[in-house]
Parts: structure tokens; C-alpha cells; sequence
């Protein structure tokens, strides 16, 4: 893991909103067939609360209508290929704690066997995701923001730092809850369940915002990822300044 500058001000957050964008109407295309990043956090059994099957990172929760932003950083991360193809996303969103949406934009570190390959995208869950063709590449910063506009309409930004280029998107979303906000890394799903999860090594998340203010003054819930039996697929640590990093311990 490349060791890099990772604390980013708020203030350098919000420039994000006013760098040169694209067309808010994305080039799409269409990877990785049916697998689908994001979505709503899968229960551990029936518990949510500290353990997910398929989320890991930090999550605030709330009452409908709590929370109108969030905003994070993180590092692309390498993918360790060998066999067999493998799945993971790096993310910031709102919703999908609890409710039905999600509204949310990321990066993924896939597997197509032996081979490794790099993504970016936003989702408006249920809706299936969006991939830009922007170029991303191990190591690069990723910055990215979800803001509601009103009138169930958001704004989501999405910026590579190294590569210079930043993507601004107007979607709307009706029914969004609001209750949550979250930074995080998955493992995907299809219609079949959990992927297994891509070696990413460790991916480095810098601090993050909620609503302007450090996710950590939430107090956030710190989320494990675990398998069906419990056993821990990755590890969380925050550090006292609110970054934190999450490091693969298995794929499935």
C-alpha cells in the first residue's frame, strides 16, 4: 500500500462541487455482467449493528430526514489476482442502513481471474449502478460527495485527483429515507448473493464529513464484515483523528 498524504480538509471537499465536471449525462458502460456494488447492507443473521455480511467502513444512523450530506476520500487500492473472479467496492452514500434506497458513488478492485481491473461509478439504488469510462488506477486519491438538493434530488460528485478529471451528476431519487450516512467497502452482490471479496490489501479512507461536521462527532457505528459463520473478512481501525483504514483478511 502506497503510504501518501490522506487528510483532507473539509474545504478541499468542498472545491469538488466547482472542478471542471463532464456532462452530467455520463458516458455509461457495462461491466462485470450481472454483479452489482452498493445496495443495502446484508444482516449478519438478523444483526446490522456492528457486523454486515457485505459492508465494512463507518455508519451513522438516525431518524428520516437526518442526514442531507456526506463526503469522504479514499486511495484506490491494488488487487491481488490469482484465480477465479472477485469483487470489491469503495464507496461514500446515504441510506441503505435501514431503508430501501441508497444513493451513493464509488470504485471498484475487481477480479476477472488472474487479471485486475479498475472502475468508477455512482448508483441510485434500486436503479442498477452507472460506470463511467474514467480512467482509475491503484494508488490514485478518489473523492467523493453526496449532497440533497430537495425535492428528492441530489448531487453527487465523484473526483480522481491524480488523473484530473471530476464527474457531476443531478439525480433524483424518490422515497429516500435519509437515515444514514455511510463510508465503506463491500463486497458485492448478484441476484445469487455475496461475491466473494477481491485481496484489496488495505484501502485507506481519509475523514470524513456528515452533514459538514466529522463523521466521528456522530459517534459512528464501526461495521465488520463477516462471513456466514461470523468469522471476520476484514478489519476496521480508526484511528483518533477519524481516517481509518479497512485490511482484507479473506475472500469468502
Amino acid at each position: 500500500m502506497r503510504f501518501r498524504r490522506y487528510l483532507i480538509p473539509l474545504a478541499a471537499l468542498a472545491l469538488m462541487a466547482a472542478a471542471p465536471s463532464a456532462s452530467a449525462r455520463p458516458t455509461q458502460i457495462t461491466v462485470n455482467g450481472g454483479m452489482q456494488p452498493g445496495g443495502l447492507a446484508r444482516g449478519a443473521g438478523s444483526n446490522i449493528s456492528g457486523t454486515s455480511q457485505n459492508w465494512s467502513g463507518l455508519v451513522v444512523s438516525g431518524g428520516a430526514d437526518t442526514f442531507t450530506s456526506v463526503s469522504g476520500s479514499w486511495v484506490e487500492p491494488t488487487a491481488t489476482c490469482s484465480s477465479g473472479n472477485q469483487y470489491a467496492s469503495f464507496w461514500v452514500g446515504l441510506d441503505g442502513w435501514s431503508g430501501r434506497t441508497v444513493e451513493q458513488t464509488g470504485s471498484d478492485a475487481d477480479c476477472n481471474g488472474s487479471t485486475p481491473a479498475y472502475h468508477v461509478w455512482y448508483e441510485m439504488y434500486p436503479s442498477p449502478p452507472v460506470y463511467f469510462s474514467n480512467p482509475v488506477s491503484p494508488g490514485d486519491e478518489l473523492m467523493g460527495s453526496v449532497t440533497y438538493d430537495g425535492l428528492n434530488t441530489f448531487t453527487i460528485v465523484l473526483t480522481d485527483v491524480q488523473k484530473g478529471w471530476t464527474r457531476t451528476l443531478y439525480p433524483g431519487e424518490a422515497g429516500a429515507a435519509r437515515a444514514s450516512a455511510e463510508v465503506i467497502a463491500e463486497a458485492p452482490g448478484n441476484s445469487n448473493g455475496i461475491l466473494p471479496l477481491t485481496d484489496f490489501g488495505a484501502v485507506h479512507y481519509g475523514i470524513a464529513y456528515v452533514n459538514g461536521k466529522k463523521i466521528t462527532s456522530f459517534s459512528p457505528t464501526i461495521v465488520t464484515m463477516v462471513d456466514p459463520y461470523g468469522f471476520d473478512k476484514d478489519r476496521v481501525t480508526i484511528t483518533e483523528l477519524g481516517n481509518f483504514w479497512v485490511t482484507w483478511l479473506m475472500s469468502s
